[in-house]
């Protein structure tokens, strides 16, 4: 061995390029956390009166500025539709969840955005379409689907049937098949 500037070397030096090789292997693994069973969802989320709520993007066909839109109030409906919608030549309602869910009624932020859903079944088989009005432009995130605890006791009833569960921040991610699904949300009658 030879000792230059105080750093040892051997006379045989070992061969970097099997470590480097095994290394690389190491590297290209999946975490041991992020194993096969874990699932993520792929969420849009957005304020909605005064809690954070998320849809799964599954689920959204389009994302509007309210302001860009041509909607009309509709009278005689129950208080959770604000409204219709003209979106590509097609008419939506507009749901406001937070009405639905039993929170009180607010007024319209200027920087509202729709969000164009489709899901649910039907009772003819079909799948439901409208917008949901979110208080301002959605934010993608992923969420792991273990991470989702169940819904707080200080939400009503009412809102707990459509929770599919909550963040350790308090998003409330909805249960988009089970509220698409619904048939509170279908209005038949006629004035």
């Amino acid at each position: 061995m030879s000792n230059l500037a105080g750093v040892s070397y051997s006379e045989n030096p070992v061969d970097p390029l099997p470590v480097l090789m095994e290394r690389a292997r190491q590297l290209a693994r999946k975490p041991d956390q992020l194993k096969e069973s874990q699932q993520m969802l792929d969420l849009l989320a957005f304020p909605l009166a005064d809690e954070n709520y998320a849809v799964s993007s599954q689920y959204v066909r389009l994302i509007q500025p309210l302001a860009d839109c041509n909607w009309s109030p509709i009278p005689c409906t129950p208080d959770f539709i604000i409204g219709v919608v003209n979106l590509r030549g097609r008419i939506y309602s507009i749901l406001d969840v937070a009405r639905l869910i039993g929170e009180a009624e607010r007024p319209l932020s200027k920087n509202a955005h729709l969000l164009l859903v489709q899901g649910g079944t039907l009772a003819g088989g079909g799948e439901m379409e409208l917008t949901f009005l979110a208080d301002s432009l959605p934010m993608f995130l992923q969420q792991p689907v273990e991470s989702l605890k169940p819904p707080p006791a200080t939400l009503s009833a009412q809102a707990q049937e459509y929770i599919l569960g909550v963040n350790e921040v308090l998003l409330i991610v909805l249960d988009m098949n089970k509220l698409l699904s619904d048939a509170r949300i279908i209005i038949r009658d006629e004035v």
